[in-house]
């Protein structure tokens, strides 16, 4: 930023505030991409099969070029199940029960939807007994998985602009910068908890444990709740942040962002459930329609990547100090720019999922063959 600042010959007011407007358009950008090439992938799949393991280390994503925009794809169909048996009670089925009553839950729980934890804890029967749990657990676990991805996405992409914006809040619309700590927060709550308990589950594979034990503290615990109430502050930071965009959207520069914000935010409160009563199943023509009356009228965006505004105007020596304080602590995140190499998307969209994923999917599925409900 320094460095362009100095070459555009821009002032601190119009350089520094557009470039972060990018940034965050980009964060949106990012997922909206995620969020609309995979949903018609996963609704043609959905007349087969549910995935049930849709997370960020299961998506892939194409190497960037500067100026293009991602390419995502899904992977890893070992946890998939047939539709028609999933929830088809009919004698060809072991005992005349539908698979969601037997197979183990499984995927990574920090993308579980609220009834996934409690048929952990308890099992079908208990699960059986709360019929917007059990609705959600038969046909929301994908639609989840992809919510959250998305909103791990962007809350990531916002990390290094909320990092800049602590220290210089004065750079962007105090609306919208409001509206990004309260997302940032909200996100971070849940994904603390989750985590917390994730981590839990892992120890007790490790170790060789005892999963009764743990399900009885998760029962305790209430852990399913725990769960559904940080998702329910998710879903009203989501919403808040909608309308913090749609405010700025006949403001310079944000317009733009104000668009895809409105094409991604509705679609995620689609997907992301927190076990709430809903009046029937949710599909994905659901998220379609939320975003496919708006996908071709985004247009690209700037390159995917800051660039200065050409200026004839000359730099004053503030500006450029200013300039380069910003591309420190930019520096000091997760990244000084928004063109991202592959392997710093690669890292963003799946921090931390990797190392332990073969051997969580083993996890889960020792768990539940522990569980004499299931």
């Amino acid at each position: 930023l320094a460095a362009a600042a100095a070459a555009a010959g821009c002032a601190e007011e119009l350089l520094l505030p557009r470039a972060l407007a990018l940034q965050v358009e980009s964060a949106f950008r990012y997922a909206w991409r995620l969020v609309t090439q995979l949903v018609p992938t996963l609704r043609c799949v959905s007349s087969i099969a549910y995935h049930r393991d849709v997370n960020a280390h299961n998506i892939l994503v194409s190497k960037i070029q500067a100026g293009s925009e991602p390419e995502f794809g899904l992977v890893d169909f070992g946890l998939a199940v047939e539709v028609s048996r999933w929830m088809d009670p009919s004698p060809e089925n072991p005992g005349g029960q539908s698979e969601w009553e037997f197979q183990d839950v499984g995927g990574d729980c920090r993308y579980w939807p609220t009834s996934a934890w409690r048929q952990f804890e308890a099992g079908c029967q208990e699960l059986a007994a709360e019929p917007n749990l059990c609705l959600e657990y038969q046909t929301h676990l994908d639609l989840q998985g992809l919510g959250i991805t998305a909103a791990q996405v962007l809350a990531e992409m916002l990390g290094p602009v909320a990092n800049v914006l602590m220290k210089y809040p004065h750079l962007v619309d105090p609306v919208l910068w409001e509206g990004i700590q309260h997302y940032l927060i909200a996100w971070n709550d849940y994904w603390g908890a989750s985590t917390q308990f994730w981590s839990c589950l892992l120890h007790t594979f490790r170790t060789g444990g005892d999963w009764n034990v743990l399900k009885n503290e998760f029962v305790e615990l209430r852990v399913h709740a725990v769960i559904s109430e940080t998702l329910v502050r998710l879903r009203m930071a989501a919403a808040n942040l909608q309308s913090c965009c749609r405010h700025l959207a006949s403001t310079e520069p944000y317009g733009l962002l104000s668009q895809t914000a409105e094409a991604l935010l509705p679609a995620m409160l689609v997907m992301i459930s927190a076990g709430e009563i809903r009046s029937r199943q949710t599909f994905w023509d659901d998220v379609i329609d939320h975003v496919g009356s708006v996908m071709e009228e985004i247009p690209q965006s700037a390159g995917w990547a800051i660039a200065a505004t050409t200026t004839t105007a000359t730099a004053t020596a503030a500006a450029a100090e200013e300039a380069h304080r910003v591309q420190e602590v930019m520096a000091s995140g997760l990244a000084a720019t928004a063109e991202l190499s592959s392997e710093e998307v690669v890292a963003l969209a799946s921090r931390s999922t990797h190392d332990c994923h073969d051997e969580y999917d083993d996890c889960s599925g020792s768990a539940n063959n522990n569980n004499s409900n299931n």
